[in-house]
């Protein structure tokens, strides 16, 4: 019955257009191609046996779309704690606007499959379907140049953080929500404050600071100066003595000048950094959604994140096990109930709901011992902690599992000259494997998936690794 319907179909279709263009354009919501998928695999042959074309067959394996349920909009901006310390919406060219499109793939991985994903550039058609390989089942894709919906109306907005910039990209889709739209609160900023998450812990592991006496007067025999919104690892300053030299006075004069204060924190000897992802409900209560290890080069910039079987699975450091899960489970014991009593208060008093993530560490002590910082900063947003708690459903519980996101540092030490040449050599080194369960739900148990589109690659490629226990920095 496709074949015939088929049949007619070309008789009665404008010329011009393919088989796909006309049939996708006909449709008006709620209809839409989704609903000519089927169920479970998706049956390349029998579609190839009616007689649909190449094209058609490839369209459709990788389209997606609600069948129904509003969709949540998922916007991808890590240029928020820019846009909130200066209060900026427009991104200019440079590094931080390449990051910001080239990771725009990570909203694939942050929803439903019938929710929707704004990125810079849809990616290409035969990258769409090895992750549809693996048991990916992908959102709609929207190009975030046109905000084009068709009227329809939406669930919740969910950017990476809501700042000036997101409310203002946002804006335009907020009479379409069904549910209650916060947008950017100004009262918010004080979350995105390294000086809040030094004040939570009444400054016993960072003062604040408001002037260049009182950050002389902090220092300590060795100091870790940060700006209070500073990201990932950027807006830092290492000394190795208790002298602010003429360079370390100006870059502390302007960040006080632009921000307001300065954070000084004793540079610690740390052996784990870790993160702690939570979900703030509506009604100010926090959902404790998993753990992930952090990688961190020595001036804390981010590498990667992982999840293990137990997070401390193949740490070489000595007594971190019994110290993390020991002595009446002490650690988890601080996420499960005193941070969130910490928190939720100050959470409920702005109105603040949404991702969170918890910034915090294993460090050692001038005497051998280990000791606990449980707060090093609070991100009232989505991190990368959250970007791997996410992609652990996706695979086999207790396999080890890295995501990190590879720069042009990476690329020029491997032997590639592009991307494209560098994704296909970790592809072929590292082959995917997975395990099939029932209802054609699959999962990987190794190998390395290609997050971002490398043929759209700038400076920023993500993978995620499977299997690797040891040394899962890749290059």
């Amino acid at each position: 019955h496709v074949g015939y319907g088929l049949k007619w179909f070309r008789q009665w279709k404008s010329p011009k257009q393919s088989d796909w263009e006309s049939y996708s354009g006909q449709l008006a919501l709620p209809l839409s191609p989704s609903r000519a998928k089927g169920i479970g695999i998706f049956n390349r042959e029998g579609r190839q046996q009616a007689g649909l074309d190449a094209e058609f067959i490839d369209e459709l394996e990788v389209y997606a779309r609600s069948k129904g349920r509003t969709p949540e909009v998922h916007y991808f901006n890590p240029q928020a704690e820019w846009s909130i310390a200066s209060g900026q919406t427009s991104l200019s060219a440079g590094p931080l606007r390449t990051l910001a499109e080239d990771l725009s793939a990570l909203t694939l991985y942050l929803g439903k499959h019938d929710d929707v994903a704004l990125m810079a550039r849809k990616p290409q058609r035969e990258f769409l379907r090895q992750l549809g390989e693996v048991g990916m089942a992908l959102p709609e894709i929207l190009e975030s140049d046109s905000l084009d919906l068709g009227g329809r109306k939406l669930g919740a907005l969910r950017p990476w953080a809501w700042s000036p910039d997101s409310d203002a990209f946002l804006k335009p889709l907020f009479e379409r929500t069904s549910l209650k739209q916060p947008g950017w609160h100004p009262d918010w900023r004080e979350l995105h404050s390294k000086a809040f998450s030094a004040k939570l812990c009444n400054e016993v592991d960072g003062v604040v600071c408001d002037s260049l006496a009182r950050v002389q007067d902090a220092l300590r025999d060795r100091s870790v100066l940060k700006s209070p919104y500073g990201l990932a690892g950027k807006g830092l300053r290492f000394l190795k003595q208790p002298k602010l030299e003429s360079a370390d006075q100006a870059w502390v004069t302007e960040v006080i000048e632009r921000e307001g204060c300065v954070v000084v924190e004793r540079w610690l000897d740390r052996v784990f950094d870790f993160s702690v992802q939570y979900e703030v409900e509506t009604d100010g209560s926090m959902r404790l959604l998993g753990y992930t290890q952090v990688h961190n080069d020595a001036y804390g910039k981010f590498l990667g994140c992982g999840m293990r079987r137990t997070l401390t699975e193949h740490c070489d450091v000595p007594g971190l096990t019994p110290f993390f899960y020991g002595r009446d489970r002490a650690v988890q014991r601080v996420y499960e109930r005193s941070v969130p009593e910490l928190l939720q208060p100050h959470l409920e008093r702005v109105g603040f709901h949404g991702a969170l993530g918890v910034d915090a560490m294993i460090h050692r002590e001038a005497n051998g011992a280990l000791a606990h910082r449980p707060v090093v900063e609070i991100n009232p947003r989505t991190t990368m902690g959250r970007v791997a708690v996410e992609l652990g459903r996706h695979v086999v519980k207790g396999e080890p599992m890295s995501f990190q996101i590879l720069t042009g540092k990476h690329l020029r030490k491997s032997s590639h000259g592009d991307w494209l040449a560098l994704a296909n050599s970790l592809r072929e080194a590292h082959p995917i494997q997975l395990t099939h369960y029932q209802n054609n739900h699959r999962r990987m148990r190794s190998g390395c998936l290609i997050l971002n589109d490398p043929e759209h690659v700038r400076g920023y490629l993500a993978v995620l690794v499977v299997g690797q226990s040891h040394n899962p920095i890749l290059l």
